[in-house]
């Protein structure tokens, strides 16, 4: 009878047990798969410009900032919205375009070139922006929060009209940061990101001068599963 009862007391330990465990960690597992935007769901939008100089064999960077982030529910902004006061901000990598005709349509992408490193683009927090487009740098500066892998964004334009392009980022890394008493982190967007960009093409004739153009475009950013390499 003592045997019994001693299995009988470890088994309603070990039920407690068990139940203290589902109280206390399930919940947050929960809770944390809870804070990821769903896949397919846009999870920011942004606003920016491409800028650059010397034509279709010059140099290019995206310069971008955050106007909205899913879940958030505050202002990413100090003051009115603009450039000047956005907190959260994107730079790309300089890259050049790789570009051929199909009639009126001129499609682009990136130019790999030989043992260049991956394109990436760095995200950063500014509690006290002050960004302008005409001065690149200001684009980088505040505390880094984030490192996005680009592959294989490309797109279209049609001279004096418009373009869009299009591709993946995976999020190499990430650190916490509070806005508005919320935390923020890529994360919590997805293990990658689907950028959707659109924008008003400069003229044939703006572009082959050379000169310097600050190209104003718009997008939104999907969540994404996170991209598995051929070899996993």
């Amino acid at each position: 009878m003592m045997k019994r009862l001693t299995s009988r007391v470890g088994f309603e330990a070990a039920c407690s047990l068990g139940i203290l465990f589902v109280v206390l960690f399930v919940p947050l597992a929960f809770s944390d798969n809870a804070k990821k935007v769903p896949v397919g769901a846009v999870a920011a939008q942004l606003t920016g410009r491409l800028i650059g100089s010397g034509g279709i064999n010059g140099d290019y960077e995206f310069l971008c900032y955050a106007t909205f982030i899913e879940g958030l529910g505050t202002s990413l902004f100090v003051g009115d919205p603009s450039e000047h006061t956005a907190q959260i901000t994107l730079r790309s990598d300089q890259f050049r375009f790789q570009a051929f005709a199909n009639g009126q349509l001129i499609h682009f992408g990136r130019l790999a070139l030989p043992d260049a490193p991956p394109a990436q683009v760095r995200v950063y927090y500014m509690a006290s922006p002050n960004h302008d487009f005409s001065d690149p740098d200001s684009f980088s500066q505040g505390q880094l929060v984030g490192v996005l892998q680009s592959r294989g964004i490309q797109g279209s334009l049609t001279p004096s009209f418009g373009f869009e392009a299009s591709g993946t980022l995976n999020v190499e890394s990430a650190s916490d940061v509070s806005i508005g008493g919320k935390r923020v982190n890529l994360r919590d967007l997805g293990g990658s990101l689907t950028a959707s960009l659109h924008g008003i093409a400069p003229s044939a004739g703006q572009f082959g001068a050379g000169g310097a153009l600050s190209i104003p475009l718009d997008g939104a950013v999907y969540s994404a599963a996170g991209f598995r390499e051929a070899s996993e």
